[in-house]
């Protein structure tokens, strides 16, 4: 994921701190254990590696169905894998959502859901291979997290899309929502005759039905959730012929503004230097990039379905440091498809060494196979907001403790992305 941060903003929000900061008495320092939030959607450090000795060899298929008009939808998720141990309850993680059957092993069995995850008792379970089945129902989400909607008031196209890090695949799907439990993902959605639907695999075939269409996926290479993706609507996609397909999506009433040469060069530029870099070709199958409304963050890296912000097109022409930094940010993710989605971090502790190395992979990439040769002058303006942040009595280290997901982002700034950066760099 790559957030841009404007200097001024910068400045002005880390002289805000230091002036409140500067106004109480300084105390000392004291050591305390952060406990979780239980009220929201939540997983901790010691439960995951609990339940990464449980679970193995996980396996989804999904199935959606989705409408232009409805504020909900519905859905099933397939959970296939192979059970370590029966000592304990298994958790399933789904937030927020209405489980309406849940089927064990082929076994209807009563529902244990407080909102947050699923209880499986053991007795339900076995040793060795298991299945369980959820039908459910849930909204789309209006934070931005998991699976957004969103309206056009243009043209009245509606869109949908996904972001699921850190800990928001349960958002959309009953799942075991954890960066170590990778998993294949099949997919069968169900989508108004417009839409296009893309995920981290192209489809295999599009059904007709009536006033919809059926879109299927095959399995997917295994991942990990936080990286899996589905977004649709009535997209205008561009193409491009490469070594894999490569495609550029926006929502209509945009796409006249989105300069596609742009795109497409660094694109091209970019995977051929990180496949000779690496020395590792590409390991998905196509690769798409989908500029997207109201997203929550610059750019996030799901698997062969990057999604970026509206923010990066721009309605006249652009300044160079504008295509610099839209290129910076392609590259970036792009690096993510070698580091972060092909091999992948245990925890979230580790998710400074995957955004640091992103960022700087961006930079070297730039200077060694783009026209924008002078990218580590600029990669210096990142330094600066990590050397302010770095002198306040909020810095700390490149890499901490992170107890919880809740606190999976709370060090999600430029000490993690300049800093960390410069010391790989060194």
């Amino acid at each position: 994921m790559k957030f841009k941060y404007i200097l001024i903003s910068v400045l002005s929000f880390s002289l805000l701190n230091f002036s409140i900061l500067s106004c109480a008495s300084p105390e000392p320092k004291i050591e305390k254990k952060i406990e979780p939030v239980i009220s929201q959607s939540n997983l901790t450090q010691n439960q995951a590696e609990e339940r990464f000795l449980q679970v193995q060899d996980v396996s989804y298929f999904l199935e959606f169905n989705l409408s232009a008009t409805e504020k909900n939808y519905s859905g099933k998720s397939t959970l296939n894998f192979k059970l370590n141990q029966l000592t304990a309850p298994l958790r399933i993680d789904f937030y927020q959502g209405q489980v309406n059957s849940l089927t064990v092993n082929g076994k209807n069995i009563p529902t244990n859901y407080d909102g947050k995850f699923l209880s499986i008792p053991p007795k339900a379970l076995t040793l060795g291979s298991n299945q369980v089945v959820v039908e459910f129902t849930t909204n789309y989400n209006l934070e931005g997290r998991g699976l957004s909607r969103f309206e056009d008031p243009e043209d009245k196209n509606v869109y949908v899309h996904t972001q699921l890090e850190p800990f928001n695949a349960n958002y959309v799907f009953p799942c075991f929502d954890q960066p170590d439990l990778k998993a294949t993902f099949e997919m069968q959605v169900q989508v108004p005759q417009s839409w296009l639907v893309v995920s981290s695999v192209m489809e295999k075939s599009v059904k007709e039905d009536g006033d919809f269409r059926i879109w299927n996926f095959p399995v997917s290479e295994k991942i990990s959730p936080y990286v899996w993706s589905l977004h649709a609507g009535p997209f205008k996609v561009w193409e491009k012929n490469f070594r894999i397909p490569l495609r550029l999506m926006a929502r209509q009433s945009l796409a006249k503004y989105v300069k596609t040469d742009e795109w497409f060069e660094v694109t091209q530029q970019g995977l051929d230097f990180y496949e000779k870099y690496f020395a590792t070709p590409y390991a998905f199958k196509k690769y798409d990039q989908l500029i997207v409304p109201e997203f929550t963050s610059g750019a996030m890296e799901n698997v062969a379905a990057v999604t970026f912000n509206e923010a990066f097109v721009s309605r006249g022409e652009k300044s160079i440091r504008a295509k610099r930094a839209l290129a910076n940010v392609i590259l970036h993710e792009m690096a993510h498809m070698w580091f972060g989605d092909l091999v992948t971090m245990k925890w979230w502790n580790d998710l400074w060494l995957n955004e640091s190395f992103a960022t700087y992979m961006a930079d070297l990439a730039m200077t060694s196979n783009t026209r924008f040769k002078d990218s580590w002058r600029e990669f210096y303006t990142s330094k600066i907001g990590a050397y302010w942040e770095d002198e306040m009595v909020t810095t700390h280290p490149i890499e901490g403790q992170v107890v919880d997901t809740l606190h999976a982002m709370a060090n999600f700034d430029n000490i993690t992305y300049g800093k960390g950066a410069s010391v790989l760099k060194q």
